[in-house]
């Protein structure tokens, strides 16, 4: 896999299949947010005017679990580091119980996964 994206499908890929869903169904309320990538001028100014942000995590699991609100998940690849902004989203969510990680792989992102759903 060469980019983050290609983590964030395989992800996603890995999560939509019938015997993933059949074990965790509250993967049915996993999303991703669209809130990085090259765009034009005009459609950043679109999204920015409809509510996108920066810093929010590239997926949001919103499943209460152990303790937790929900799950959140930074992924990165190769040399990325978080952003001022992701660093703050994290900051601020984690007290207010949100699982917020960051990970380095869709195998990675995974492993969490089921972490978050089988405590």
């Amino acid at each position: 896999m060469t980019c983050e994206d290609d983590h964030q499908t395989a992800l996603i890929e890995w999560s939509e299949l019938p015997e993933t869903r059949k074990k965790y169904p509250a993967l049915k309320w996993l999303f991703a947010v669209p809130n990085g990538g090259m765009r034009s001028k005009t459609t950043a100014a679109k999204m920015k005017k409809t509510g996108v942000k920066r810093g929010i995590s590239d997926l949001i699991l919103l499943y209460p679990a152990f303790g937790y609100h929900g799950l959140t998940i930074e992924l990165k690849y190769g040399k990325n580091k978080l952003s001022k902004e992701q660093q703050d989203f994290i900051l601020h969510h984690e007290p207010l119980s949100y699982r917020c990680i960051v990970c380095w792989s869709w195998l990675d992102a995974k492993r969490q996964i089921i972490n978050y759903l089988s405590e």
